[in-house]
């Protein structure tokens, strides 16, 4: 599976190890976004606060996507890190998931 990272409606492929991004987003949720910080910053500038909205792991495909909120000068965003071979499918599967909640 491959790691990407979503915001503002756009993919973009992560170099991140799959141990790795499944220990942080288990363990240290907020380290897994300073991996991305840089990435997400050069779209919106200085992220002055983050904070995790939501974790949701596929229990039969063991895909993961972590949402945080990042706080920046233009006002809150939501940044998600997916570890999937299908992105687009894995973040239909969140949206019908938080749907449901």
């Amino acid at each position: 599976m491959n790691a990407w990272l979503y915001v503002f409606d756009e993919f973009r492929p992560l170099d991140i190890e799959s141990s790795v991004l499944l220990r942080l987003a288990r363990d240290d949720p907020v380290k897994l976004f300073d991996i991305v910080r840089d990435v997400v910053e050069d779209y919106v500038g200085v992220v002055r606060d983050v904070r995790i909205h939501d974790i949701y792991i596929d229990p039969y495909t063991h895909e993961v996507l972590v949402e945080f909120i990042a706080v920046c000068d233009s006002g809150e965003i939501s940044v998600k890190i997916i570890y999937s071979d299908n992105p687009i499918a894995m973040l239909r599967k969140y949206y019908r998931f938080e749907s449901f909640r």
